[in-house]
């Protein structure tokens, strides 16, 4: 498999381009710009749950309020994006007559969303449930009943961030009357053979020397992780390391795909990742074996 995903960014166009080599048995590895986040914690004071009546307001449960709410607490993944608040479940999750917004986040990276909270319509606005804000990759939510359900996936031992071979698990979210409870995991879908290894690419061209550039690296069980750089010049080094910008995203192309970035275009092989300077046809030829170089 392989992942070709683009984003533009002020005002300079980001690309990434993933690609599978099959010089060796495996399956490939996707790109990943987020690492699984750990337990986030916004506002803390006591809960006071919002019940139906004459004088309650009328909550506004809708992407655009969560946005509202979310962004001052620091809790959307990343604002930059169109739309990002992935989803919005509205309902008495706090108990009977109670008016909550459940909450995810997207993220233009390997997965869509990144993280959840749920908020209290309490007297005439939205607060953050205490510590209810949640940091990790998840499936879309469902509302079952008053209850939430959370779906994440299953990770192995030598997966990446991005590449779960586990399969799937749910559990249910429960209001005591005090806070959410969570039930036991259940498994929900079987897992996959570990995949081994992959070809990752990050396309950049700003229109100068310094800041243009393809970067690419490969790694995994059992085989260790190699880099590569192209220059616009047509120069590749095998040991240079460019720290890669996060939020990126997009579909998944077939084998044979070429993509431009500037100057440069990429295209997905199955012997590797064929990178070259357009004007010249000057590049490398990258997979588990290395760069070699190709062009006149």
């Amino acid at each position: 498999m392989r992942q070709l995903w683009t984003r533009a960014s002020r005002p300079r166009f980001f690309l990434v381009v993933a690609a599978m080599s099959v010089i060796t048995l495996g399956a490939s590895s996707p790109i990943y710009s987020a690492v699984r986040g750990s337990h986030v914690t916004g506002h803390t004071s006591p809960l006071r749950v919002a019940k139906s009546g004459a004088m309650a307001a009328t909550a506004n449960c809708s992407k655009a309020a969560a946005l509202q709410v979310a962004t001052p607490l620091n809790l959307v993944t990343n604002p930059d994006l169109p739309d990002p608040i992935a989803q919005v479940l509205c309902g008495p999750f706090l108990g009977p007559g109670s008016q909550a917004m459940v909450v995810s986040f997207a993220q233009a990276t390997c997965w869509g969303i990144n993280g959840w909270a749920i908020f209290s319509f309490t007297g005439s606005a939205w607060q953050l449930v205490p510590n209810e804000s949640h940091k990790n990759f998840i499936f879309p939510l469902a509302a079952v009943g008053s209850d939430i359900r959370e779906r994440v996936p299953v990770y192995r031992k030598g997966d990446g961030p991005c590449t779960p071979s586990g399969g799937s698990k749910a559990r249910i979210w429960h209001w005591d009357g005090t806070r959410f409870v969570a039930g036991a995991w259940k498994q929900v879908t079987s897992g996959k053979a570990p995949l081994r290894y992959g070809v990752t690419c990050h396309m950049t061209d700003d229109g100068s020397f310094r800041g243009s550039w393809v970067y690419c690296w490969i790694g995994g069980n059992p085989h260790p992780t190699r880099h590569v750089k192209l220059n616009p010049d047509g120069r590749f080094s095998a040991t240079a390391t460019t720290p890669i910008p996060q939020g990126l995203g997009g579909p998944v192309p077939p084998y044979g795909t070429r993509v431009t970035a500037g100057r440069f275009r990429c295209q997905s092989l199955r012997s590797g990742m064929k990178c070259t300077v357009i004007s010249t046809g000057e590049g490398f030829l990258f997979s588990i074996k290395g760069a070699r170089r190709v062009g006149p």
